[in-house]
């Protein structure tokens, strides 16, 4: 199994605008909305859908993506290399706003990791 923490070092992308071709293989790409509802009582609920322009071969391969708040995985999902794809979709649950961590871990080149923005919004102050 692997072992994912955000609390351990990985690699970050740290000029969007001038990328390797190893950090454009490695970067994840998030798509979804930065902006969600929730009520009073309950939690509002974050739909994302991760995937990463990675190759899936037997020796190469994303092995995880997380999504956490930077002190822990809120939710992960495991890969291996028979998928075609490194994408997946996931839920996650926020009460608050709050900057997620996304981390993809490739079994020849370790962790790398990229920054989402999600903003709750009440629906009182929708209404108004």
């Amino acid at each position: 199994m692997v072992e994912l923490s955000l609390h351990k070092p990985v690699n970050r992308d740290l000029d969007p605008n001038n990328m390797s071709r190893l950090e454009k293989e490695h970067m994840p790409v998030v798509l979804g909305s930065r902006r969600q509802v929730i009520g009073d009582r309950w939690y509002g609920t974050l739909m994302l859908a991760v995937w990463v322009n990675h190759e899936m071969a037997e020796d190469n391969y994303i092995k995880a993506i997380a999504i956490g708040d930077g002190e822990k995985d809120m939710v992960r999902a495991y890969l291996s290399h028979d998928h075609s794809i490194p994408r997946i979709h996931l839920t996650v649950k926020l009460s608050e706003s709050k900057t997620l961590k996304i981390h993809v871990c490739c079994s020849k080149h370790g962790c790398w990791e990229t920054e989402f923005p999600a903003q709750v919004v009440s629906l009182k102050r929708i209404h108004k």
